[in-house]
């Protein structure tokens, strides 16, 4: 039986030239949303957020970027 990944993709879209993802961290149980920009030269954004804010804070990255 193959091992579990330590972090799964529980959704992603693209918008805009934006790539969006939403990230479970198995072991911590911390839920991550990352922004990459289609152009190389911008920077990526990574944050936490609480699980039950995880849904809309996909949905709406920038409402919860700080």
């Amino acid at each position: 039986m193959p091992a579990l990944a330590s972090i799964v993709e529980l959704d992603s879209r693209e918008n805009a030239g934006l790539f969006i993802s939403l990230f479970w961290h198995r072991i911590s149980g911390e839920i991550t949303v990352t922004i990459a920009d289609s152009d190389p030269e911008a920077e990526s954004k990574a944050f936490n957020v609480d699980p039950e804010n995880a849904l809309d804070a996909f949905r709406h990255p920038f409402a919860y970027a700080h």
